[in-house]
């Protein structure tokens, strides 16, 4: 393997990581403020 497949690699493990992070971290924040306000569908 050559640098750039594993450059290529890492950065996509860091995407679909900070992807994942992300929407659990936007799912757990959703679900504590639905009752409070429910503006956007």
């Amino acid at each position: 393997m050559n640098a750039t497949a594993i450059i290529f690699m890492l950065f996509g493990m860091i995407f679909l990581w900070g992807g994942l992070s992300v929407a659990l971290w936007h799912n757990q924040k959703t679900e504590k403020q639905l009752g409070k306000e429910e503006t956007y569908q």
